[in-house]
């Protein structure tokens, strides 16, 4: 494999433009940050490029990152750590969310587009391609308020409620960073867990599964509940996870405080850690974010999981998370 580096204006950087990787480290995660580290070539210091491309042996582009710290040890050989691209997005933007959108597309769109007009500086040409979601026809679930928002963290709490994931390339031809918004779970496959050898898995109670929405004064408060199936209700008759971790969210109107609740809930599903290991030979090797797995354990269906982490190295082997372990969204690995 190759990195190849480029200047803020997507232009190769000099005597850079193609440097071999040694080894390579690459945990790609559904709406989180993604972690990129390479050893490679020797790198010149002197040079302060913004994006890396990784190419594999054929040429074919494989990832794409941006603001690269790049360190030489004795021995002359690069180190490389890279930022997410997604992580433009982790800043505060100014949105006015007091006029309803009509879809999520059009949700997701005007957040971007509140970022790009707030928040965004240095990057001129950033597309935000949703197509692939104009079909979803769920109720809207977005804050009233006009305010500061953490535009990522945003982001994760609205794609971990409709089921979504979002990915970041580089096109250098038209010098354009592109964001995909795609189903996390359009296919499904079934995988037993035996078959990959493993008898026992980490599971954890969701760390809020009950959350009281309620005005700042007090006078009116309503309480959500998250399900052992994944499923968010108001009926508390339904409550079936306990003991109860609570928790209160309070806000000017019960909408935005009714709003910051299910969307907490939301990152708080599938809080499964079963990790599997797969080769290039096994079946599974190149499923993606887009599927959902039918997880079979001890002979018997056990749940549904989205597919929350994919880690590769130089080797062949492919580490998958089933279910969203809690991961920190950070800015550099």
């Amino acid at each position: 494999m190759f990195i190849s580096f480029y200047d803020k204006n997507f232009n190769t950087v000099d005597n850079n433009s193609s440097l071999a990787i040694e080894k390579y480290s690459l945990s790609r995660r559904s709406y989180d940050l993604n972690t990129f580290s390479c050893v490679c070539e020797p790198i010149d210091l002197t040079v302060e490029p913004m994006f890396a491309v990784v190419r594999d042996n054929k040429g074919k582009r494989y990832y794409d990152c941006m603001q690269p710290i790049y360190t030489r040890d004795k021995s002359g050989k690069g180190t490389v750590e890279a930022r997410d691209l997604k992580a433009v997005f982790n800043t505060e933007a100014i949105i006015d969310f007091t006029a309803a959108q009509s879809s999520v597309k059009a949700l997701l769109d005007y957040i971007f587009t509140s970022w790009k007009n707030s928040a965004n500086s240095g990057f001129a040409n950033v597309q935000f391609v949703t197509d692939s979601i104009a079909d979803i026809t769920d109720e809207v679930q977005q804050p009233t308020e006009k305010k500061a928002y953490n535009v990522l963290d945003l982001f994760g709490q609205l794609m971990a409620y409709y089921g979504l994931y979002f990915t970041g390339e580089i096109d250098i031809k038209t010098k354009t960073l592109i964001f995909t918004v795609r189903k996390s779970q359009e296919t499904t496959v079934k995988i037993k867990l035996e078959e990959y050898g493993i008898t026992d898995f980490a599971k954890s109670y969701p760390e809020t599964n009950m959350i009281t929405a309620a005005t700042s004064d007090f006078s009116t408060t309503k309480k959500w509940f998250l399900l052992q199936s994944g499923q968010i209700t108001d009926k508390e008759s339904l409550q079936d996870i306990f003991p109860t971790s609570g928790k209160v969210i309070t806000a000017e109107t019960i909408d935005e405080a009714n709003v910051e609740a299910v969307l907490e809930l939301a990152e708080n599903r599938n809080q499964e850690s079963i990790e599997i290991t797969v080769t290039p030979n096994d079946r599974n090797y190149n499923i993606d974010f887009n599927t959902s797995v039918v997880v079979y354990y001890s002979g018997k269906e056990y749940k549904t999981l989205p597919i929350g982490e994919i880690s590769e190295s130089e080797g062949t082997e492919k580490k998958i998370t089933l279910g969203y372990k809690p991961v920190e969204l950070i800015q550099l690995i």
